[in-house]
């Protein structure tokens, strides 16, 4: 484990060209890691960022250290003020909770959010990912069932718990 004084993260917007590195850290994490069933096609939004994210309205940011990216973020804008956080992915050795990187991909996002007139946040969580929904709830994202997500909300195959966090306080 990497101490935080040790790195010098860069948290800055991503693009097409960081789809690669993008894919390769959400499926080293999603399939290696914790072996979830799902694969790149199932994601078509990560090989697009800038249309489906940053052209959008929406934002995608990315965590490089070492010139290499160890996290991930998107907000897909969607109708009626509502969006979709997905994507936040962390590489396990960037997972340290001195280190504060989910943390501050998703300030970020809710930051980009609110300046931007979203008043809800939606995403859905694999099962697999139970580190990842204590996350959420910590951060003040409520369980709500599957029939009160948007109605454009993306949905991958995997996700089985979603959530929603008012962005207007």
């Amino acid at each position: 484990m990497m101490a935080a004084e040790k790195i010098s993260p860069l948290f800055r917007l991503a693009g097409d060209g960081d789809a690669p590195a993008v894919m390769r850290l959400i499926h080293s994490i999603q399939v290696g890691e914790f072996a979830v069933p799902i694969n790149m096609d199932d994601q078509p939004d990560i090989g697009s960022i800038e249309a489906v994210y940053i052209n959008a309205g929406g934002a995608f940011y990315v965590v490089e250290v070492d010139e290499r990216i160890v996290g991930s973020i998107g907000l897909e804008i969607l109708d009626g003020g509502h969006a979709a956080l997905r994507k936040l992915y962390v590489a396990k050795e960037f997972r340290a909770k001195g280190l504060g990187v989910a943390k501050k991909l998703l300030s970020l996002v809710l930051e980009h959010a609110a300046k931007n007139g979203v008043v809800l946040i939606y995403l859905g969580v694999a099962e697999e990912f139970v580190s990842a929904r204590r996350f959420y709830e910590k951060t003040g994202f409520h369980l709500i069932e599957e029939n009160e997500l948007p109605i454009d909300f993306p949905k991958t195959p995997v996700d089985r718990y979603f959530y929603r966090l008012s962005v207007i306080k």
